[in-house]
C-alpha cells in the first residue's frame, strides 16, 4: 500500500535547459532573486515538467524578493499578448547562500498566487541545492512537501507513448529456414550434436549455423564466448570463437551463402 500511495505522487521534472536557467539566475547575484516558469502536468509519467523560465522586473535585498503587484500585472499582461493560454504556474525563487526551505513569507506568497488549480514552489540557493512544494487548490486544498524533484540530462527516456506507436508501426522481419538449412542456403550441411554444420572453404574451422531457438542462441554465445565480427572475404557480418570457427546468424546475413 505504501508503494502504491507513492508512486502516486507527483515528481517535478526540471528539464536541463529550464535547471540551467533558473541556477544561473541564483548564481548572477548574491542577493535572492525568483521568477516564473511554465510548467505541465503530463498524466503518463505522473510528473509536473518545467519549461521556459521568466524573470520580472524585482526588487531585492541579501534576505528577501519582492514585485508588486502592479509589475506581476504588466508581466502576466505581457504573456497573454504573446499569446500564451496558460500562465506559469510554478514561482520559484532563491536564497542566496542560505538553505533551501519555504519561510512564512514565502507561504505568504503561495497563498497569494492562488489560483483555479495548483502552484508549484521552487526553492534554490547558490549551492545549487533544491526544495519544492506543490500546492492544490482545486477541487480540493492539499500541499505536498517536499516535492520530489529530478533534473533532466542528455539520457533518452523512452515513454510508452513512444513503445505503443513503434509496436503498431513496425514489424519485425523474420527469415524463413524453409523445410531444412539446405533449401535456405544452397548447400549440404550435416548435423553434428544438435548443429547444422559446414566445412569453412575460406580457411581453417568450420562454419555453424545457429539454433532456430532465440534463447539457445544467446546461451550458446555465452557459453563459447562468441563475438560479432566483419568478415571482408564473405561481406557480411558473422560470429566468431577464438579458434576461428564461424557463426552464421540467418537475422544478420546480407547476401546469399552460395555466393561465396
Amino acid at each position: 500500500m505504501k508503494d502504491h500511495i507513492k508512486d502516486s505522487i507527483p515528481k517535478l521534472l526540471l528539464p536541463l535547459e529550464t535547471y540551467q536557467k533558473i541556477m544561473s539566475y541564483a548564481l548572477a547575484t548574491e542577493n535572492e532573486i525568483g521568477g516564473f516558469a511554465d510548467v505541465v502536468w503530463d498524466k503518463e509519467t505522473r510528473k509536473l515538467i518545467a519549461g521556459d523560465v521568466y524573470l520580472p522586473n524585482q526588487e531585492v535585498t541579501y534576505g528577501t524578493v519582492e514585485f508588486s503587484e502592479e509589475e506581476f500585472s504588466r508581466f502576466m499582461g505581457t504573456l497573454i499578448k504573446k499569446g500564451h493560454t496558460q500562465l506559469p504556474q510554478l514561482w520559484w525563487h532563491s536564497h542566496g547562500d542560505m538553505s533551501t526551505f519555504f519561510s512564512g513569507t514565502d507561504q505568504d506568497t503561495i497563498e497569494w498566487l492562488e489560483n483555479s488549480s495548483f502552484i508549484v514552489a521552487l526553492c534554490v540557493n547558490r549551492k545549487q541545492k533544491m526544495h519544492a512544494s506543490l500546492t492544490i487548490f482545486n477541487p480540493i486544498r492539499l500541499q505536498i512537501e517536499p516535492l520530489e524533484i529530478e533534473v533532466g540530462s542528455l539520457k533518452v527516456e523512452v515513454t510508452k507513448t513512444v513503445k505503443d506507436e513503434v509496436n503498431k508501426k513496425i514489424t519485425e522481419k523474420k527469415w524463413g529456414y524453409g523445410k531444412n538449412y539446405n533449401d535456405w542456403w544452397g548447400d549440404e550441411w550435416r548435423k553434428d550434436n544438435g548443429v547444422y554444420r559446414l566445412p569453412n572453404p575460406a580457411g581453417k574451422g568450420q562454419i555453424n549455423m545457429f539454433p532456430r531457438s532465440t534463447k539457445k542462441k544467446h546461451k550458446l554465445i555465452r557459453r563459447k564466448g562468441l563475438y560479432l565480427a566483419w568478415d571482408n572475404k564473405r561481406d557480411d557480418y558473422v560470429y566468431k570463437d577464438k579458434h576461428d570457427n564461424i557463426w552464421l546468424d540467418p537475422d544478420l546475413r546480407r547476401k546469399e551463402f552460395s555466393d561465396l
